[in-house]
C-alpha cells in the first residue's frame, strides 16, 4: 500500500518519505503511471489499470507500425500508417485522462478507439477476403478492455456494438453472407465467454468475500468474547490472590497466637502442680526453720549451764547443720521448680544466643513435670553421659522442645493406666548435641508418622493439644 497522495491541481503524485524511498528505485515506466493508493472508492487502482493498458496499446501500435513498414506493401502502408497513428493519438489521450483521474472516459476511448481502429485498418488494408474470425478476433480485445474497465455488464453492451461493427465493415468491404455469419457467430461467442467466466469468477469471489467477511465477524465477536473472558478470569484471580494473600496473613497471625496460646495452656496444664510442688519445699523450709529455732533457743539456754557437757554441745550443733542442710535442699529445690517455669515462659524472640549447658536444660524440664508425672505413675529420670554438653543459643527454645517431648511422652505412658518409665538421654555424637527421650508407651501409629512434622497436627482430643 502507497502513501503517496495526489495533488489534484497538478495531477502528478505528491511525494511522501515512502513515495521518495521507493521512487530512488523505480523504472521509467513505474513513473508514467499514478499511484495506487487505496482510498476506498477504487479509482486509483482503476486509473494505474487504465495507463498501464494505454501504454501498452501504445507500444503495440508502434510494433505494428515496424510490422506494417517492413512487410505490407506501399499501398496498403500508408493507410495502415494513418489508422496506426490516429490509434496512437486516442490512446494517448486515454492515458492523460487516467491520470487526471477520469477514468470512465479514459475507458470509453481506449474501448471505442479499439473497435473504430479495427474496422477501418480492415476497410484500409482492404483484406476482407480473410476469415470473418480474423475480424472478430482483433475486436475482442475491446470485449477485453471493456471487462477490466467498467465490469461484466458492460461487455455485453461492448460486444452487440462490435458484432455490429464487424457485420458493416464485412458488408462494406463485399465479403459473402456466409463470411459475415461466421464472424458474428465468433464474436458474439466470445462475448458470451467472457460474460459467463466473468460473472461467474464475480460471483464466486462474492461468495468467498462473504465466506470471508463472516469468518471475519465472528473471529471478531470470538476475540471479543476471549478478550471479556480474560478480563473476567483476571479479575477473578487478583480477588483469588487478594483473598488468598489476606487469607495467608490470617492464618500465620493466628498460627502465631495459637502456638503462644498452647504454651501459655501447657503451663495452665502444669498450675495444679505448681501449689504442690512449692508447698513441699516450702513446708520442709518452714518446718526445718522450726526446728532450728528451737535447737537455738536450746543452745542459749545452754550456756553457762554447769550440767551441759560438750558432747550435748556437739549434738546440738549436729542437729542445727542436719536442720540446717534439709532447709536448704527443700529451698533449692522450690528455687530450680521456679526457674523451670521462668526458663518456659518467657519469650524467645527477643533473647540474645549464650552459651549454656543442655543436661542443666533436661533436669529443669523434669523438675518442672515431676507434678503430672506423678499423677500418671511415670517416674522421670535424666541420663548425662560425660560431663556438662556446653552449647550456644536460646536455653527458652531448647526448654519449649524438650518440655513437649516429656510432656507427651508422659502422656502416651499414662495412657496405658499402668504407669512407666521417661528417660532423658543427653550426650553427644561426633561433635553433635543428641537429646533422645524414650518412654514406655504404645509408640506412633504407622499412618501418623509422615505427619509427624506437620505444623498444627496432633492426635489428642479436641482441647488437649494444637500440635
Amino acid at each position: 500500500m502507497s502513501t503517496t497522495a495526489h495533488d489534484s491541481t497538478l495531477g502528478t503524485p505528491a511525494a511522501s518519505t515512502a513515495a521518495d524511498a521507493r521512487g530512488a528505485r523505480a523504472t521509467g515506466f513505474e513513473r508514467l503511471l499514478p499511484a495506487a493508493r487505496d482510498d476506498g472508492t477504487g479509482e486509483p487502482h482503476r486509473a494505474r489499470l487504465i495507463s498501464a493498458l494505454s501504454l501498452g496499446l501504445v507500444g503495440l501500435c508502434v510494433l505494428g507500425c515496424v510490422q506494417v513498414v517492413l512487410l505490407a506493401p506501399a499501398q496498403v502502408a500508408v493507410p495502415l500508417l494513418e489508422v496506426i497513428g490516429a490509434t496512437v493519438l486516442a490512446f494517448a489521450v486515454a492515458y492523460a485522462a487516467a491520470r487526471a483521474g477520469r477514468t470512465d472516459l479514459a475507458g470509453a476511448i481506449i474501448v471505442a478507439t479499439q473497435i473504430v481502429a479495427t474496422s477501418a485498418a480492415y476497410l484500409a488494408s482492404g483484406i476482407a477476403r480473410l476469415p470473418g474470425a480474423s475480424c472478430a478476433s482483433w475486436l475482442s480485445l475491446a470485449l477485453l478492455t471493456a471487462n477490466a474497465v467498467f465490469g461484466p455488464r458492460a461487455v455485453l453492451a461492448v460486444g452487440a456494438i462490435a458484432v455490429l461493427a464487424l457485420t458493416c465493415v464485412e458488408a462494406a468491404a463485399g465479403a459473402a453472407v456466409q463470411t459475415i455469419a461466421e464472424g458474428g457467430l465468433v464474436l458474439a461467442g466470445i462475448t458470451m465467454a467472457i460474460f459467463v467466466y466473468t460473472r461467474h469468477r464475480d460471483r464466486v469471489e462474492a461468495l468467498r468475500q462473504g465466506v470471508l467477511r463472516r469468518r471475519n465477524e465472528e473471529l471478531e465477536q470470538l476475540r471479543t468474547t476471549l478478550e471479556e473472558r480474560v478480563q473476567e478470569r483476571t479479575a477473578a484471580l487478583e480477588s483469588t490472590a487478594a483473598s488468598l494473600r489476606a487469607s495467608a496473613e490470617t492464618l500465620a497471625s493466628n498460627q502465631a497466637l495459637l502456638i503462644r496460646s498452647e504454651k501459655m495452656a501447657a503451663v495452665g496444664r502444669l498450675t495444679a502442680g505448681f501449689a504442690h510442688e512449692l508447698a513441699s519445699p516450702l513446708g520442709a523450709v518452714v518446718a526445718s526453720l522450726d526446728v532450728l529455732r528451737d535447737l537455738c533457743g536450746e543452745y542459749a539456754r545452754a550456756i553457762g549451764d554447769a550440767d551441759v557437757t560438750d558432747e550435748d554441745h556437739r549434738a546440738i550443733a549436729d542437729d542445727m547443720v542436719r536442720t540446717t542442710s534439709l532447709s536448704y535442699l527443700a529451698a533449692q529445690r522450690a528455687v530450680t521448680f521456679v526457674r523451670g517455669i521462668r526458663a518456659h515462659t518467657r519469650d524467645p524472640g527477643a533473647m540474645a544466643t549464650e552459651r549454656f549447658d543442655v543436661a542443666s536444660i533436661a533436669h529443669e524440664v523434669t523438675a518442672l513435670l515431676a507434678y503430672p508425672a506423678r499423677a500418671a505413675k511415670v517416674q522421670l529420670e535424666v541420663r548425662c553421659e560425660g560431663g556438662p554438653i556446653l552449647v550456644k543459643g536460646v536455653p527458652s527454645r531448647l526448654n519449649q522442645a524438650i518440655t513437649n517431648l516429656v510432656q507427651n511422652a508422659i502422656d502416651a505412658t499414662g495412657e496405658t493406666g499402668r504407669g512407666g518409665n521417661v528417660v532423658v538421654h543427653v550426650g553427644s555424637n561426633d561433635g553433635s548435641v543428641v537429646v533422645r527421650v524414650e518412654d514406655d508407651g504404645p509408640g506412633i501409629r504407622a499412618e501418623v508418622l509422615p505427619h509427624v512434622f506437620e505444623p498444627l497436627f496432633t492426635t489428642k482430643r479436641y482441647g488437649l493439644g494444637t500440635g
